[in-house]
């Protein structure tokens, strides 16, 4: 009986193994598009699949600037930095003729405030604003962004150049990258080679005060109010700059 039952667990381990080890990128983008080769996918620049370790901020930032490097897709503004000194940046995409009159495709759009001026959206490309991870262990936000920003940079084929030719995407990959930085490494220092799904276990349950606050312990959701924290200071400044058509929340 003993050793049917490990025979049993056997099995059914080298079964969970054996799906794990087939799992790709492809599982993670659109299937329909081909990406370009000149630029390096989460799982070649990290060594990893997405979600198999939590990325830190420092390596998100570093991978944005690689993306800024390879493709004419985007640019990188610095917004503001957190009061562990960490750089809160978007990462501007279009296409490459909406880059080259950047400045004033802004101040045109400024014009959709104004109820004075007749603007429509086919007159200006819309401004889409994407924020991941306003709390710090909120992890899976900050983690999808990485795959968001590969995509608009490397995605090849007409839906991807219509999608840049109509719209200015601001991606805004880590909100809280104090507390990120600090629940990243709490649960890369607990993981353990096999998949955990006890709640009890250490990885999740965090030390107080955990990452879902900054380097204050302050509820950043709760500062869009006071703005009183250079994350907030700087992304309300930025929102009231590009007055985005889109705002999404992650």
């Amino acid at each position: 009986m003993r050793t049917s039952i490990f025979l049993l667990i056997l099995i059914l381990d080298l079964i969970v193994t054996g799906v794990k080890a087939q799992s790709n990128m492809a599982d993670f983008l659109p299937g329909e598009l081909s990406y370009s080769k000149d630029i390096p996918d989460p799982q070649t620049y990290f060594g990893h699949l997405p979600g198999d370790r939590h990325l830190s901020h420092d390596q998100i930032v570093a991978y944005a600037r690689e993306l800024d490097r390879l493709s004419d897709r985007l640019v990188i503004e610095e917004y503001a930095r957190s009061h562990e000194n960490r750089p809160l940046i978007y990462l501007i995409f279009t296409s490459m003729e909406n880059h080259q009159n950047l400045a004033q495709l802004k101040e045109k759009h400024a014009q959709f405030s104004d109820p004075n001026q007749n603007i429509t959206v086919e007159d200006v490309p819309l401004v889409i604003l994407l924020g991941y991870g306003v709390h710090g262990n909120e992890s899976s936000a900050p983690n999808a962004a990485v795959m968001t920003m590969y995509y608009l940079a490397a995605a090849e084929g007409p839906s991807i150049e219509s999608l840049l030719n109509q719209t200015i995407i601001l991606v805004d990959p880590s909100l809280n990258p104090d507390g990120l930085t600090r629940h990243s490494t709490w649960v890369n220092m607990h993981q353990g080679k096999a998949d955990v799904s006890d709640p009890a276990s250490r990885g999740f349950t965090e030390a107080w005060p955990g990452g879902r606050t900054n380097h204050y312990w302050f509820d950043l959701n709760r500062d869009y109010l006071f703005v009183v924290h250079p994350e907030s200071q700087g992304r309300i400044r930025k929102f009231h700059e590009w007055k985005p058509n889109i705002v999404n929340d992650h």
